[in-house]
């Protein structure tokens, strides 16, 4: 994969992270029910470090020499996270959606560890491998949580 190929996996990666984080923080504020405080408090533990890994990720691509996506409509374009389900909820439908979405990062994370392999780029391949962690972490915890 070349540099140029690579920006622009990257600049899908911060649409597509924002977009996890809009679905992640709307589950918070709408979450209803007897699990309430329990998933509240998840949601928010989540929300909050995929809010802080977006300005991460945003370093990342300026240190390759591009502009990081700026403006709603651009990062929308750059989204590949479908939108959650609208409230009323089905928690459980939420819980895999919202793994869906840490799947799909994750997926697309792995492609730029891959060209940032191929690169010599470790400083990045350093970021993107734990942020594949997290989000298997996140994964994990909605996972168990819907069943």
């Amino acid at each position: 994969m070349d540099k140029p190929t690579l920006v622009n996996k990257m600049k899908s990666v911060f649409g597509t992270v924002y977009g996890l984080y809009i679905n992640t923080h709307s589950a918070h504020w709408n979450v209803e029910g007897i699990d309430f405080r329990q998933l509240h408090l998840m949601f928010e533990e989540q929300y909050q470090d995929i809010w802080e890994s977006l300005d991460g990720i945003a370093e990342q691509i300026r240190q390759l020499d591009a502009y990081a996506p700026q403006g709603f409509s651009r990062i929308e374009e750059l989204n590949e996270c479908p939108d959650i389900p609208s409230p009323p909820y089905d928690y459980k439908e939420v819980l895999l959606s919202l793994k869906a979405g840490n799947e799909q990062v994750i997926a697309m994370m792995t492609e730029v560890d891959d060209a940032a392999g191929e690169l010599k780029l470790p400083g990045l391949s350093n970021f993107i491998q734990a942020r594949i962690e997290q989000h298997s972490k996140w994964r994990w915890f909605l996972r168990v949580s819907a069943k």
